[in-house]
């Protein structure tokens, strides 16, 4: 039985934590998933030994489902990818290069706390671009009609910190308006009306 891991430090990606998605290749009938990417940096020390003990954690999944350890390459699905390599619209993504990136997703909504071990609930507070680690699980599958593969489970995730938001999204208003907000009333901007 495979063994629960807890992830090395990462920023997190395409963070689907609060509210479920639909991948974009969803098939009729699929379920939406909370799900994220964690970027491991290929250079650190503990990044290599997690990487490898992930992929061990996989191939010995494989094995326990399929009766024998079934190559990565001959697998339908492999949830590791190098973050070096072009995405579909031939481009690199600055935010993953140098780093290996493992896709970790469940049905079942993971709990999201904060180092206090308060569960964290809003948007504002769980997003794309905070720093966190994760408990994973991986798993091994047969499909009749989609073959073979290895899939990560994402079990729970702590913040540990913030940074700027990935992905874009809006500023918030504050800082689209720093210089025109006060505390004061301004009889400068009665005129205009």
């Amino acid at each position: 039985m495979a063994e629960k891991l807890m992830t090395p430090l990462f920023r997190a990606s395409y963070a689907h934590l609060l509210k479920p998605k639909l991948r974009k290749d969803a098939k009729e009938g699929d379920q939406p998933k909370y799900s994220v990417l964690i970027p491991i940096k290929k250079t650190s020390k503990e990044g290599k030994q997690f990487i490898a003990k992930l992929e061990a954690e996989m191939l010995a999944a494989s094995l326990e489902k399929h009766g024998k350890a079934i190559p990565k390459a001959k697998l339908k699905h492999w949830p590791i990818r190098d973050g070096d390599e072009e995405n579909e619209d031939g481009e690199v993504d600055p935010n993953l290069a140098g780093h290996w990136c493992i896709n970790a997703s469940s049905k079942r909504k993971p709990q999201v706390i904060n180092k206090k071990g308060d569960v964290l609930l809003d948007e504002e507070e769980v997003y794309s671009g905070m720093w966190a680690r994760a408990t994973i699980k991986t798993w091994a599958w047969d499909n009749p009609t989609g073959g073979k593969g290895v899939s990560i489970d994402l079990h729970n995730v702590i913040k540990l910190k913030d940074d700027e938001k990935l992905g874009g999204g809006a500023a918030p208003a504050t800082s689209d308006f720093e210089d025109l907000i006060s505390d004061e009333d301004d009889e400068e901007d009665d005129d205009i009306l």
